[in-house]
């Protein structure tokens, strides 16, 4: 009759609302709004999936799940965690554990997260940790980890356009501890993936590890501790099939025997700085920071010394990037200063956030081009020490990182002559200028 049909003294309320909990046996879902589930004592579990293969949680409203002594949402069997309608504001699930995980996967299930606004942490174990057999796939959803490393040991992990928050943490996102150099480990991007890592490390692991997928991910927090492979006798980290790591600012990726090999195929790798690699293999792919950068017995050359800053090596494309040729503006002329805008470019392998736009500016009393501006991932420049009375020809070009480029549509404009009058208004007064001199008011 799609009434309440669980109850337990354990189920409280979370939010100024009836809680409820109900399962719906024809859809396999159980849907809870508002609850908070609290329990003390081993294998007392909040959530705990045993045989349901295929179950769905549906979160309405603001939810609480806590577990003292045992992992709070235990899953042996494919699970689904999602938001009523995909809304991460207002449909949030909260899992606490204190010796525990907060959530413990294993028997080869793989737990699904969809559209969900998720904050995980563990005080003295992993929030999220698998038996080295299971998978994680994360889609469309606001994520809070923090506590310990944060998906200990998953075998495959997927993120579908996704927000990570690491929670002023120094922990790693990834670890994988599986020392086995004959097993393999991945992560799959989809869309676009953005993350606060702060100073958590971004992948630690101890075997080989691909990542794949046509999407990206981006750290924007600027501090993490980067990527550390770790394993001598042998392993391989991948990236393949198009995907994209980007990171804000410089960030280490460390080869801890030397006995480890990156390879890339096909693939971004951007502002890293490579340590200890004595095998680095590059196809599909180009070196473009340092610029003259080239690949020889395994590593990063520059003028026959071995390259120690941050590198960039991005997938090898030939297309143009995609702008709106009428979308250059001049606007705010005064007799030395205008403002330029124009849409940004998208382009198929460079973001936005990394498109770089050259200006130019032609003068028609002298005939020359200046270049007046070069900016990465902006809309906007002032236009400075212009002459007045004079014919401008502004030109905006768009360059990605691979050196494909395209122009916009010129933009012609005058500046006002030394002889036109023009106003200015401060508090109750309007004062005149006229050649530049203060006029009587």
């Amino acid at each position: 009759d799609n009434c309440s049909n669980i109850t337990s003294k354990n189920i409280t309320p979370n939010a100024d609302f009836y809680p409820q909990a109900w399962y719906e046996p024809e859809e396999n879902t159980l849907y809870v709004r508002n609850i908070k589930v609290e329990r003390t004592g081993g294998y007392n579990h909040a959530l705990e999936n045993e045989s349901n293969d295929g179950l769905t949680v549906v979160f309405m409203g603001k939810n609480y799940f806590r577990a003292k002594n045992s992992s709070t949402i235990f899953l042996k069997k494919n699970t689904t965690l999602k938001s009523y309608n995909g809304n991460t504001e207002e449909n949030t699930l909260r899992v606490w554990c204190y010796e525990y995980e907060g959530i413990h996967v294993q028997n080869k299930a793989t737990l699904t997260i969809e559209g969900l606004g998720i904050d995980v942490f563990s005080d003295k174990h992993y929030p999220l940790s698998a038996k080295r057999e299971e998978g994680l796939y994360i889609k469309n959803s606001a994520v809070t980890v923090y506590g310990g490393d944060r998906f200990y040991d998953f075998k495959d992990i997927t993120f579908e356009n996704i927000t990570f928050d690491a929670f002023h943490s120094s922990s790693t996102l990834i670890y994988i501890s599986d020392t086995d150099p004959s097993h393999y480990y991945t992560l799959t991007l989809k869309g676009e993936n953005k993350a606060n890592l702060d100073w958590a490390s971004f992948i630690k692991t101890k075997t080989n590890f691909t990542i794949k997928g046509d999407g990206s991910f981006m750290d924007y927090g600027g501090a993490s501790q980067g990527i550390l492979v770790d394993n001598n006798r042998g392993m391989t980290f991948r990236l393949e099939g198009g995907c994209a790591l980007t990171f804000s600012k410089p960030i280490p990726f460390r080869s801890t025997t030397g006995n480890e090999t990156l390879e890339i195929d096909n693939s971004s790798l951007r502002n890293v700085v490579l340590y200890s690699f004595n095998n680095i293999n590059i196809s599909g792919s180009r070196i473009v920071q340092p610029a003259g950068g080239t690949l020889t017995n395994g590593k990063i050359m520059v003028n026959g010394e071995e390259y120690t800053n941050s590198v960039t090596i991005v997938k090898s494309e030939w297309e143009k990037p995609s702008i709106d040729n009428a979308s250059v503006k001049v606007e705010d002329v005064t007799h030395t200063t205008a403002t330029v805008t124009w849409k940004q470019a998208t382009d198929n392998a460079t973001p936005k956030e990394l498109m770089c736009y050259y200006v130019f500016l032609d003068d028609s009393r002298t005939g020359n081009r200046k270049h007046v501006g070069e900016l990465i991932g902006k809309d906007t420049l002032k236009l400075k020490d212009l002459t007045p009375d004079t014919r401008y020809t502004v030109i905006v070009k768009a360059l990605d990182e691979c050196g494909n480029f395209v122009f916009y549509n010129e933009k012609t404009f005058t500046t006002p002559t030394d002889k036109e009058a023009y106003a200015a208004v401060s508090g109750s007064t309007l004062t005149f200028y006229y050649d530049n001199q203060r006029a009587k008011r």
